[in-house]
């Protein structure tokens, strides 16, 4: 009697330490997978505004790109003079306040115009000069940062383009000057909290800006790039000590595609690691509450077994149903789900678990006792099914996102269906819309103008790559209209960038409303649009349609109280197959915009005569 009652005494301290260790599993199972989730949070919402500000700065690059072949166009037009080509770098300075300055420089790198009138500096040696003089193809060069020659030096980085003559010779080049400071603020505003920085780095490791802006760290190397040599990747994400500040930070970066630029984004983690301490403390409360609990279980025990002994082999049975349910618990917090079911291996549900049952689609006496294909849609049970037997198959976790409407209303949902035993499947579904809407205005925003709601730069580009691409399939005409607004700056200038912004928003709506739902109507920049016409059967419809264009754009615009009156210059280039890049087809829509606006001006002062 004596050793058997010593047996049990042992057995169950085995087994209150095995529960112990079982707790302290549980414990560090769940701090870890609350962790992962907080890091993975923080490591998605970085990414996606890496994605956003990547999206940002080249389009910002193509649209600086855009006018210096502007402007190299107009130097190439023998129809300028000296004093035209300088007034029209100014007014291309005044409608882009990233710009410093505009350089025209001759074959020699002498200075011949820019948009100053202190004396000209010698920049023949300037990286930006030198490489498109020992460049031969056309390309656009962004030169390392540098600090100007001039009275008041800023630092800045450059563009340039190299100008050549009908026969092809080398006779000068074309440079922006980009001020580092003015360039950094246009992206500010996108910083949504101050635990973010973002910094812009050129292909050389060297720090071009850092938001929040500090002009100390400008040019100085970026050391979390060093351990990729001279192969750093299109994207990455990792943690890092700033040696700048000493923060600990998840950064993602983005290499800018077409620019030798990457777009480094670093989310301050003392919040994160705050909520996980935070965590970490209510879980060692819990659990060793729990603890506590079955430390001072099993001193009861002992005192029973001592006048009980003949009760200890139902003592042991009820453990055995303690650790069965356990493990069921176990289960259920691995999901952390919105509703929880149970169901057999032949997908009858037995009962669920809910805070609300306003998450369901019908009532649950409507389907308990129900097979899980007859109560939810076609689509969904189907998966579901799927799901469940690959959880019998492999006895491992499945995952599934599916969406589903409940009243009237368009819910997304993430099912998850983990074995509790042979004969029994836990299904639980966890409410994702919230993630979902994110994600889909986040895309959005990425490709329309926020003051117009067009299509912006970059969706216009996906949609016109598209039509070109479909024209070289099989014989699909269709047409490019690129516009520009006359007369836009003055209504900025006596009226007000408010007035302006309203002009344009109700220039969007009226043309807008006399397109086709599958044309695509985008906003470039400024007062700059393109319109790309699908299907468009011939030259002389398109041409009907830029006359029509004409008419709607010179009648009055009503803005408050003011009557304004605008005209528009439409370049027009239609094909059923075009065999260059995009970028050219761009280029050939706004030369032809360019002629238009130079035969209206003709026009006009032959009328003036």
């Amino acid at each position: 009697m004596s050793t058997s009652f010593s047996r049990l005494i042992i057995l169950v301290v085995l087994i209150g330490l095995s529960t112990l260790g079982i707790f302290y599993y549980q414990f560090h199972s769940s701090v870890t997978s609350y962790e992962d989730k907080v890091y993975e949070q923080v490591s998605q919402r970085s990414h996606a505004l890496a994605i956003k500000q990547r999206e940002i700065v080249r389009a910002k690059m193509y649209e600086l790109d855009r006018v210096l072949l502007t402007l190299r166009d107009a130097v190439k037009n023998e129809q300028f003079n000296q004093q035209q080509l300088e007034e029209l770098m100014s007014l291309q300075k005044s409608y882009n306040q990233e710009i410093a300055d505009f350089l025209l420089l001759d074959s020699q790198g002498m200075m011949t115009a820019w948009t100053r009138a202190e004396p000209m500096p010698i920049v023949k040696d300037r990286d930006y000069f030198q490489w498109q003089l020992n460049q031969p193809e056309d390309q656009v060069f962004l030169s390392s940062i540098q600090v100007a020659r001039v009275e008041e030096p800023f630092t800045f980085f450059a563009m340039s383009r190299k100008i050549t003559n009908d026969q092809g010779d080398f006779i000068g080049v074309i440079v922006a000057t980009v001020d580092i400071f003015k360039f950094s603020s246009t992206l500010d505003d996108q910083l949504f909290d101050g635990r973010l920085t973002h910094v812009l780095v050129n292909d050389e490791s060297k720090i071009i800006f850092r938001l929040p802006f500090a002009a100390d760290f400008i040019n100085q190397p970026l050391a979390s790039l060093d351990k990729y040599g001279n192969n750093i990747p299109d994207q990455d994400s990792y943690i890092v000590l700033s040696p700048f500040d000493s923060i600990n930070r998840l950064v993602t970066f983005q290499r800018v595609p077409n620019w030798p630029l990457i777009v480094y984004i670093g989310e301050n983690l003392s919040y994160a690691d705050q909520l996980i301490t935070e965590f970490t403390t209510k879980e060692q409360k819990r659990w060793g509450a729990l603890a506590v609990f079955i430390v001072l279980l099993g001193v009861i025990i002992i005192a029973l077994l001592k006048r009980r002994y003949d009760n200890a082999l139902q003592i042991l049975q009820q453990r055995k149903e303690l650790d069965d349910y356990h493990h069921r618990n176990r289960a259920i917090l691995e999901a952390m789900p919105d509703l929880v079911f149970t169901l057999d291996k032949s997908g009858i549900i037995l009962d669920y678990q809910s805070s609300s049952d306003e998450l369901l689609f019908m009532s649950p006496d409507q389907f308990i006792g129900r097979s899980f294909i007859d109560v939810m849609p076609q689509t969904v049970a189907e998966n579901g099914y799927f799901l469940l037997n690959q959880v019998i198959k492999t006895g491992k976790l499945q995952l599934y996102e599916y969406p589903l409407t409940i009243k009237d209303q368009d819910l997304y949902f993430e099912l998850r269906m983990s074995k509790i035993d042979d004969d029994n499947i836990l299904a639980m579904a966890r409410d994702i819309t919230a993630r979902k809407q994110a994600e889909k205005q986040l895309t959005w925003q990425a490709t329309h103008d926020a003051l117009t709601r067009l299509p912006n730069r970059v969706l216009f580009y996906d949609r016109l790559s598209q039509a070109v691409t479909k024209s070289l399939r099989q014989p699909s005409p269709f047409a490019l209209l690129y516009l520009d607004i006359n007369g836009f700056k003055p209504v900025n200038d006596t009226l007000g960038h408010s007035i302006g912004d309203q002009l344009l928003i109700e220039f969007s709506q009226r043309l807008q409303q006399h397109l086709r739902a599958s044309d695509t109507f985008a906003r470039l920049a400024g007062d700059e649009f393109a319109i790309i016409l699908f299907d468009c059967l011939s030259e002389a419809k398109a041409q009907e349609l830029v006359d029509k264009l004409h008419d709607l754009i010179e009648k009055p615009f009503m803005i408050n109280t003011h009557e304004i009156l605008i005209s528009a210059s439409i370049g027009l280039i239609w094909t059923n197959r075009w065999e260059g890049s995009v970028d050219a087809l761009v280029n050939s829509a706004d030369q032809a915009m360019y002629r238009e606006k130079h035969f209206q001006k003709q026009e006009k002062q032959d009328t003036a005569r």
